[in-house]
């Protein structure tokens, strides 16, 4: 879907991020599912560090004017340090971890390779920015540094976890980055004649809707102007493609807004009535 910020390559991120972590299962979670404070891992402290590294194989002729390169592996890790944590953060970092609660005491027992467990945890971490829009950082694998506890008596005690990256899906993602484009972004509808004097939205060429995005649309003799994040409520009217049917006379313009649950635009476009479609 084609984007009407022609300042997207400006962003500069600056601050830390949010962890989240729980175990995989196949497929990850739903933002609003995953993004919940159960599955905190704690408090960043020293920020978080995505590195991707790719290794590479370059035959070449004896006389050198030929060359092939190919890339023959790849890594992908995340470094960070968690300031807040407990046995429930520490049992999340070790393979052979065991954790029972009684008499309100959390005992967690570590060690013997015997208890080892196979859980894999997708990891995720976010990064707000109400100026720029949210980047999201995935991957899936588990903490390959161990850990050390370090109690001293004027500095808070960090852990710091690397969790190597294994294959998400079948293509063999290591890192799956998503960030918000803030911004309408711009949307090709087109009509379909309806019952006498009416007219339908019949499709969107950009038609990718969310489970909870929708449209509506106005109808006057001059495009609608529509702001990002404008709430779309009064004066609009909801459509559904190929459905809806809309009372319209030749040379009058339809606004078509794709809205948020909230009923913020996040998507616009226009088409005019032509003689023989209503």
């Amino acid at each position: 879907m084609a984007h009407t910020n022609t300042n997207d390559k400006e962003k500069i991120r600056i601050g830390s991020c949010l962890v989240y972590i729980t175990v995989f299962s196949g497929t990850i979670p739903a933002d609003t599912d995953f993004e919940v404070d159960v599955n905190k891992l704690g408090e960043v402290s020293g920020g978080a560090t995505i590195e991707y590294k790719p290794t590479f194989y370059t035959a070449k002729s004896d006389d050198g004017k030929t060359t092939k390169t190919v890339i023959t592996d790849e890594e992908a890790t995340l470094k960070l340090g968690i300031c807040t944590w407990n046995g429930d953060t520490l049992d999340k970092l070790v393979k052979t971890g065991t954790v029972t609660e009684s008499g309100g005491i959390r005992t967690l027992k570590i060690g013997g390779k015997n208890n080892a467990d196979t859980n894999k945890y997708a990891i995720r971490c976010v990064h707000k920015d109400k100026a720029d829009g949210d980047v999201r950082v995935t991957i899936v694998g588990s903490n390959t540094a161990g850990f050390s506890l370090a109690f001293v008596k004027d500095k808070e005690t960090v852990i710091n976890p690397e969790f190597k990256a294994e294959p998400q899906d079948n293509d063999g993602t290591l890192i799956t980055f998503t960030e918000e484009i803030l911004g309408l972004c711009a949307l090709t509808p087109t009509l379909a004649k309806g019952t006498t004097g009416k007219t339908k939205v019949n499709s969107v060429a950009e038609d990718k809707l969310t489970a909870t995005n929708t449209y509506v649309y106005k109808i006057s003799a001059a495009a609608t102007a529509v702001a990002y994040n404008e709430t779309c409520t009064t004066g609009w009217t909801a459509a559904t493609l190929g459905t809806t049917e809309i009372s319209t006379t030749a040379g009058q313009i339809i606004t078509l807004v794709e809205i948020d649950s909230n009923s913020k635009a996040k998507a616009v476009g226009t088409v005019t009535v032509v003689d023989d479609i209503g």
